[in-house]
């Protein structure tokens, strides 16, 4: 594989390719870092186009000076979100725009990954035995599923406030920094007689840019909140890289109250979503001991091409289940 970015310092932090698969024509890369931190990029198999070499740090910029010189460009995303409560809230300004990136994430560490039953499953850890299994597998017509559970193996309940169900990062690998002016964000509003009128934001608009220092938590939450799945939003998002001309798709299964984010903290935009958290869907779930809680999953793809291209992929994924349906149904 072309390891941009393996056994590369990125200011104090070491980044590192920890497994590459090919599930159809999607190349699925995980990374981590010294503290065991594992994010999740996607990108086309097969695609012409190289990925770019990211930058270490902000070096390079004309503005980068005094404190701001080697200040990381860079960090592993987390393959799952999680906020745990008591546990402090995310800071650098993410404190009721965003329940990511709290000190929750900070407490798993990569134990495992394997093989089992065709599915890639990553197991994290913290010190009290609470455990995250995340399993990614290949699904039809160029879409992958995510599936997430929380296994609480300590002595003592555990009350979850956030829990994704995926949670992509590395957008976009064609661009060596911060890809400004390049990534659009595609939603689709919905009404009573006004289903699926597409919107198409740039980053920009929606004041996802880089800052200027890094490290603030930035993010667009949205979703809905009942048992109308497709109230206000349906539960779909797409990112596009409009130079390099590829775009990432996520849909959630959503029988209940859900959200998707697109999220920045450096260079690189973060696409998650799943249950909505506390704090927009008023959630939370308390896991006993010995417990083990799966929310609803998640379909995924990344397409060398265009928002149709990748919507029709996560559609098919409704069809073998339409085709189960009663003859009547037909």
């Amino acid at each position: 594989y072309d390891s941009s970015i393996a056994n590369t310092d990125i200011a104090e932090e070491t980044i590192s390719v920890l497994s590459e698969y090919i599930l159809g024509d999607i190349t699925v890369r995980y990374i981590t870092d010294r503290n065991r931190q594992v994010g999740l990029w996607l990108y086309p198999a097969h695609f012409t186009l190289p990925l770019s070499e990211k930058r270490r740090t902000l070096d390079n910029e004309k503005w980068a000076r005094g404190h701001l010189k080697g200040r990381t460009a860079i960090k592993v995303e987390p393959l799952v979100h999680i906020k745990i409560n008591g546990d402090d809230q995310p800071g650098e300004f993410g404190g009721g725009r965003t329940m990511k990136w709290s000190p929750s994430n900070e407490r798993f560490h990569l134990v495992e990954q394997k093989i089992e039953d065709d599915k890639i499953v990553t197991i994290l850890e913290d010190k009290s035995g609470l455990r995250i299994f995340h399993k990614l597998e290949e699904g039809t017509k160029g879409i992958l599923k995510s599936e997430t559970s929380f296994v609480n193996g300590s002595e003592k309940a555990v009350k979850l406030e956030l829990l994704t169900s995926f949670s992509i990062g590395g957008i976009s690998p064609y661009d060596s920094s911060d890809a400004g002016e390049k990534i659009l964000v595609h939603r689709f509003r919905t009404g009573w007689s006004a289903e699926g009128q597409l919107v198409s934001e740039s980053i920009e608009h929606l004041h996802l840019e880089r800052t200027w220092a890094g490290k603030t938590h930035l993010s667009e939450r949205f979703g809905q909140v009942g048992s109308m799945p497709t109230r206000g939003w349906f539960p779909t998002t797409l990112v596009e890289d409009t130079a390099a001309g590829v775009t990432w798709g996520a849909r959630l299964e959503a029988p209940v109250s859900w959200q998707m984010e697109i999220g920045r903290r450096h260079d690189d935009i973060v696409m998650s979503g799943g249950i909505a958290d506390r704090e927009f869907g008023h959630w939370t779930k308390t896991i006993d001991t010995k417990e083990t809680f799966t929310p609803p999953a998640a379909w995924l793809t990344c397409v060398a091409g265009t928002v149709d291209e990748a919507c029709e992929r996560l559609v098919s994924a409704d069809l073998q289940a339409a085709e189960e349906q009663p003859a009547i149904e037909q």
